[in-house]
């Protein structure tokens, strides 16, 4: 899909997770706490495609200007400030939760998940500053300033 609609394929894959968390975020505050994974398998598949569709397209334009005799240092910074940001994420969404939780589950539950997506929302905006693909040869053009 990147290489036929280029960055038009990373945003489409930041929408659909982005829809994905909004259903998922109005299914828990409508249903909580008779909520089934069959309510929720719509929107968790939703959030999968999408996430899918947008940080594999991620990795293929930040490392698209990587010389390929840096190749290997360029993915392992990529991979560590990856798993970096995860765990980031975790705790500060985490803490984020245990702060709430007292106001109620489902309300907290539903303010953690829109924090992540104004985070997609962003990710989703911010799509238009990476370089252009090539459709021919599938790789990123650099950006000149």
């Amino acid at each position: 899909m990147i290489g036929r609609f280029g960055r038009a394929a990373l945003a489409a894959g930041g929408i659909i997770q982005a829809l994905g968390l909004g259903l998922l975020i109005g299914i828990t505050l409508a249903g909580w706490p008779r909520v089934s994974l069959v309510e929720l398998a719509p929107a968790l598949v939703l959030i999968g495609a999408g996430q899918s569709m947008l940080f594999s397209g991620l990795f293929r334009a930040v490392l698209g200007d990587v010389p390929s005799h840096l190749a290997g240092v360029g993915s392992g910074v990529l991979i560590t400030l990856q798993q970096s940001g995860l765990a980031l994420g975790v705790a500060t969404l985490g803490t984020l939760y245990l702060a709430l939780e007292p106001t109620g589950i489902a309300q907290a539950f539903a303010t953690v998940i829109a924090s992540q997506l104004l985070i997609i929302v962003a990710l989703v905006l911010c799509i238009g500053l990476l370089p252009r693909f090539n459709k021919h040869q599938g790789h990123a053009q650099p950006v000149e300033l």
